[in-house]
């Protein structure tokens, strides 16, 4: 065999191993943001809803996640009187302070929603809305809201549990105590 037959026989077990095996895959775990989120306010007539989907990007090609787009998708409802009105759904990037941040355009504003959840409060969506408006006499504002995921475990503490104060702790780290607007 010569040079050449060497380095066809070299890809050639090589493709075969790439048909047999396929693509490397890296695990994509479900990440705590993903999933649907209600305001703890349930008065509250503003952003009612958020839902966060991970988009899993198991590939790195050329350097760049793959398959492309956005990592995260966000869709946020707000109520209207009394239906909900859809913002629709964007892309979003996770930073690396652990915020997502999401950029809907509003028509008359331009609409940052940053979410977070808190270590310390891991079983709440920490949102903050800012909206930057196109007319010059409206002043722009911005809005802090917490979420709950319904589908999660509840918060529950079983008085009769021998380790009930830290128990207890938790769950009032579990739900705040205030709704900051």
């Amino acid at each position: 065999m010569g040079f050449r037959g060497f380095w066809l026989l070299v890809v050639l077990w090589g493709v075969a191993a790439l048909g047999f095996a396929g693509p490397a895959k890296a695990a994509c775990a479900p990440a705590a943001e993903q999933g649907r989120w209600e305001n703890q306010d349930p008065a509250w007539d503003g952003i009612i809803r958020i839902e966060i989907v991970m988009a899993c990007q198991p590939l790195v090609v050329n350097g760049r996640p793959w398959p492309p787009g956005f990592p995260w998708h966000i869709r946020v409802f707000e109520r209207c009187g009394a239906d909900l009105c859809d913002w629709g759904e964007v892309g979003a990037i996770y930073w690396k302070t652990r915020h997502i941040l999401a950029v809907f355009d509003r028509g008359k504003a331009q609409r940052r929603v940053w979410l977070r959840i808190d270590p310390r409060i891991p079983k709440l969506l920490y949102a903050y809305v800012y909206s930057d408006f196109y007319d010059p006499v409206h002043a722009n504002s911005g809005w802090h809201f917490w979420f709950r995921n319904p589908d999660a475990q509840p918060c529950t503490v079983p008085m009769t549990h021998p380790d009930w104060e830290r128990r207890m702790k938790e769950w009032l780290d579990c739900v705040p105590k205030v709704q900051v607007r």
